[in-house]
């Protein structure tokens, strides 16, 4: 009986620890940055502005329509995103505003530092984007689920203790 206890809790423990790891590793493309005290989960995606129009607002590039606040989020990720652009060379673009179907202005983080231009609106590129924001002082540490999925498995072993022990008080 007390093997089968421990197989049954043995199956959950790592059925747990697997839903822990695959819950990590989908998160893993986004990156947690903080500009002006606020944490943004960036992300990017591969396109051109002619086709994405959509995508370039203050919603999803909290940067458009200012190239200091892209500045700094370009900085602030740095090369945490890789550099896909001129594959190995530029981070993720960070758009700020487009113009006449002809430039669209942009920054770039570089082992160099930040680096601005502008390039034709039809040429596809890797940009950054915008997946949620939080204040930071609300971000929740990623061992502390861990640190609840053991403590509710302490409580359970607790609780399937005290059934045992009543089942035996029990007249047969």
């Amino acid at each position: 009986m007390r093997s089968k206890f421990i197989a049954h809790n043995l199956g959950a423990s790592v059925f747990a620890a697997g839903v822990v790891t695959l819950s990590w590793a989908g998160e893993a493309s986004a990156i947690v940055v903080n500009v002006s005290g606020v944490n943004y989960d960036v992300i990017t995606f591969t396109g051109n502005y002619d086709s994405n129009a959509v995508k370039f607002n203050s919603t999803d590039m909290p940067w458009w329509g200012n190239g200091t606040v892209a500045n700094a989020f370009a900085t602030a990720v740095g090369t945490q995103l890789g550099l896909p652009n001129t594959p190995g060379q530029q981070g993720p673009y960070f758009a700020f505003s487009s113009s006449a179907q002809t430039v669209n202005n942009q920054v770039y983080f570089n082992n160099l530092g930040v680096v601005g231009f502008g390039q034709p609106t039809s040429q596809a590129a890797v940009y950054a984007i915008l997946v949620s924001q939080s204040p930071s002082s609300s971000s929740v540490p990623s061992p502390l689920p861990l640190f609840g999925a053991a403590a509710a498995f302490g409580w359970s072993r607790r609780l399937r203790s005290r059934i045992t022990v009543h089942r035996r008080d029990l007249p047969s």
